[in-house]
């Protein structure tokens, strides 16, 4: 029977030192700060992609999360795509319009609008590991018959959802966007396609 001293004994040797816990805290800093320009660098292209998409009703959009709400079940796909990105972007409604975001994923008519929806789920969803989102979005994923991009938008949300910084830590995988189908970890996407553990 191991004693207490033992114990100590393993989780010293287990413990980081103070070298490496501040070699992780920079390198999380560093993360941080490239994703931040990263964002910077991307944000005059989604505004512009908004404007596009909404037009004149991208003002009315951004005066409150009503409005918002209420171009999600417009009769112009590219108002509800806009829509959809200022409620999870913009206005960061995530809980609230899950379900809603979750069903205009499987049943938009529109496949960017679809799209965009499913973006909105992982946003929804980030770092839960929820199975049931987990295993929709593998479904989605694994479905020959959609288009690359709804795919591959599908794995970048299931990386969300099991947590971006998790999945690299896991197995010194980068968590970064993959740009073919040949990039997805297919093995990650069976995990919640058959509701087996995460790996």
């Amino acid at each position: 029977m191991p004693n207490d001293e033992t114990d100590d004994r393993n989780a010293n040797e287990q413990a980081l030192s103070k070298e490496e816990i501040q070699d992780y805290v920079k390198r999380f800093d560093k993360l941080e700060s490239e994703f931040r320009e990263m964002q910077s660098q991307l944000e005059p292209s989604l505004n512009q992609a908004l404007i596009e998409l909404a037009g004149p009703h991208l003002e009315t959009m951004l005066k409150s999360k009503a409005e918002t709400v209420k171009y999600l079940s417009d009769p112009n796909p590219k108002l509800r795509a806009a829509s959809l990105r200022v409620a999870y972007r913009h206005w960061e409604i995530t809980d609230k319009l899950a379900t809603v975001y979750e069903n205009m994923a499987l049943c938009d008519s529109d496949p960017k609008v679809r799209e965009t929806a499913l973006r909105a789920v992982g946003r929804c969803y980030a770092r839960s590991k929820d199975q049931r989102i987990g295993c929709l979005l593998a479904q989605v994923v694994r479905n020959d018959d959609l288009s690359v991009d709804m795919r591959l938008t599908a794995f970048t949300s299931l990386l969300g959802l099991h947590g971006n910084m998790d999945y690299g830590a896991e197995g010194g995988k980068s968590p970064l966007v993959p740009e073919s189908l040949q990039d997805i970890d297919w093995a990650l996407v069976e995990h919640y396609y058959h509701g087996w553990p995460t790996p």
